[in-house]
């Protein structure tokens, strides 16, 4: 980006930040001044959030599956409750105050299920129809697959075409989405890869897969949302989910 003086995004992390400098550093080289939040410092106050000009919710492990009306049957892993009341927060403190807000992995199915939708705790064991493997180790060849994007979605402008390969590292997805929620990127077993909500919010999208860790030229969501976010600095209200 051209100005110095990029956006300023908020980006939430577990208590130990893992992983940290992987989403960092591309929102970093994009312009953007990141701001990491973690969920070990307690809530957010409400005026650093109204300083922000977008919040990125980060990977990590699963949402307890109580916050969506389900029974912990073994499924779900990586549990940290408090990250999860941390984050469910964020997305409505966020969305209150009309931040455009980007969740990834895990961010997507904390968006959904802070705006209570659903989530499938296991695809191989929940998803019927499901036929590609979603959960692969980072560096495995075989871990990209192709979606397809809703041609109205935001992210089908932000991409400028409707069929797109991602990286495919997760065990969950959006099940049913929680009201104002939308499903707009599917692979081809069905699996749900990207929401959105109405437009008449702001900004806020959730994509299953990494954009962090695959190449700048494939980091074109990440681009997308940080000059979104660039101009809603001089926008008065949401930023709407036009095209970037």
């Amino acid at each position: 980006m051209s100005d110095s003086a990029g956006p300023r995004l908020g980006l939430a992390m577990g208590a130990d930040c893992s992983g940290e400098g992987v989403y960092k550093g591309p929102l970093e080289a994009l312009g953007a001044r990141v701001t990491v939040f973690s969920c070990a410092h307690g809530p957010v106050p409400a005026q650093a959030l109204k300083d922000l000009d977008g919040l990125v919710l980060s990977g990590g492990g699963d949402v307890h599956p109580s916050h969506y009306g389900q029974e912990h049957g073994g499924l779900s892993r990586g549990i940290d409750m408090q990250r999860d009341t941390f984050e469910m927060a964020l997305v409505h403190g966020a969305l209150g105050a009309g931040i455009p807000l980007l969740g990834i992995c895990r961010g997507c199915q904390v968006l959904n299920v802070a705006l209570g939708g659903t989530l499938y705790q296991d695809l191989r064991a929940e998803h019927t129809g499901r036929t590609l493997e979603h959960s692969y180790a980072d560096h495995d060849p075989g871990r990209f697959h192709g979606l397809r994007l809703d041609p109205g979605s935001w992210l089908a402008r932000a991409a400028g075409r409707c069929r797109i390969t991602v990286n495919s590292h997760h065990h969950q997805g959006v099940r049913e989405p929680g009201p104002g929620v939308r499903i707009v990127a599917w692979a081809i077993d069905g699996v749900g890869e990207a929401i959105e909500l109405a437009s008449s919010v702001g900004l806020a999208i959730g994509v299953q897969w990494h954009p962090e860790r695959l190449t700048p030229d494939e980091q074109w969501p990440l681009r997308s949302f940080v000059r979104a976010c660039a101009r809603g600095r001089t926008e008065t209200g949401p930023v709407r989910s036009e095209g970037a």
